[in-house]
């Protein structure tokens, strides 16, 4: 389901990378999309905070026990609405045009780059397909929850991977997300995107940068 690049959106730059939706497009020139560059995951390689605790690994997250998720886990966390605004902070080894499906080893976004997934807004993906698992319903809940997972995982693979204090580390990252869309259902979309959000709300250290 290609969609017009014309409606696609950055959320708001903020301070901590607010999630909403802005009104300035990507810019196209700086983001230097590729498509066919090929980037293979650096799951092992990469150093990563270790979590600190049972309730601070994606799994305690997404027991939903825990009024306020995070709180107690003592890390950092940007948003996706920072990581959309601040291409000069992303780790070299996950560029902007990075596919999105080489680093996640899935076929969720085929055609995307990180930076578009990270990016979209509303239902606007920008040159590429979402693919929701058929048996998971209802359809346009499903598109939705797949969506919200898709940027919440790109921001957080980010903030595993820069000098962000957070508390997955890069395999904790790629490996929820692979787990969730292999499910392939309503409840694991929405459980795996909540806890991504949990962590990456809890507060961004670093300056915005869209430099490239």
């Amino acid at each position: 389901m290609a969609k017009d690049k014309s409606h696609n959106q950055r959320p708001e730059e903020g301070a901590e990378g607010n999630n909403a939706v802005g009104t300035d497009q990507p810019d196209s020139t700086r983001r230097k999309l590729t498509k066919a560059g090929l980037v293979a995951p650096v799951i092992m390689t990469l150093a990563s905070t270790p979590v600190w605790g049972a309730n601070c690994t994606m799994s305690g997250q997404m027991s939903g026990n825990l009024s306020n998720p995070a709180d107690d886990c003592g890390g950092q966390g940007c948003t996706p609405g920072f990581w959309c605004n601040s291409e000069g902070s992303w780790h070299p080894d996950f560029p902007t045009d990075a596919l999105f499906n080489d680093v996640f080893m899935t076929n969720a976004f085929p055609g995307c780059t990180l930076f578009e997934v990270v990016c979209q807004v509303d239902d606007s993906l920008p040159d590429c397909e979402m693919n929701v698992p058929g048996g998971c319903s209802p359809q346009n809940t499903c598109e939705n929850l797949l969506r919200q997972l898709g940027f919440h995982a790109v921001a957080a693979l980010q903030n595993s991977a820069s000098s962000v204090s957070y508390d997955l580390t890069i395999n904790e990252v790629i490996s929820g997300f692979v787990n969730a869309y292999n499910e392939g259902s309503k409840a694991a979309f929405e459980s795996s995107k909540n806890a991504f959000a949990s962590f990456n709300e809890q507060g961004c250290p670093l300056a915005n940068d869209n430099s490239f």
